[in-house]
């Protein structure tokens, strides 16, 4: 589980979220979701990523 959240992190780091783990997603969750899902990621993966509950995450999209 945690190799295919790390491998998550490293496919969103690519995509051009350079802060990285601590930073990128801790700071400005909502954003990072967005950011996320605009890039093609399922809301199940940013869920796990995030720690956001899918109906929030919905609700900020």
């Amino acid at each position: 589980m945690t190799a295919r959240i790390d491998g998550m992190i490293c496919r969103a780091e690519e995509a051009g979220f350079e802060k990285g783990r601590e930073e990128g997603i801790k700071s400005n969750k909502f954003k990072t979701a967005r950011i996320m899902f605009d890039k093609g990621f399922s809301v199940e993966d940013i869920v796990e990523i995030t720690g956001l509950s899918e109906k929030s995450i919905l609700n900020s999209l």
